[in-house]
């Protein structure tokens, strides 16, 4: 339900799915925009601000 609105907003190529609970005791399931197999890295510094984020909700939203 939301891979597609997410895919339309970004732009990207595809919406990956990861599975991630190394640094909390419990999984996370996210929903990765990607172009490439190295948008996959969670090792990246780059953090959007609370601005973008609610930005990124809002348009998700319309679409839903």
């Amino acid at each position: 339900k939301l891979s597609k609105p997410l895919q339309e907003v970004t732009g990207c190529k595809r919406i990956c799915t990861v599975f991630a609970g190394y640094e909390v005791p419990h999984t996370h399931y996210h929903l990765v925009p990607t172009n490439s197999q190295e948008d996959l890295h969670f090792k990246k510094t780059e953090q959007a601000s609370a601005e973008e984020l609610a930005a990124l909700q809002k348009s998700i939203l319309a679409i839903l």
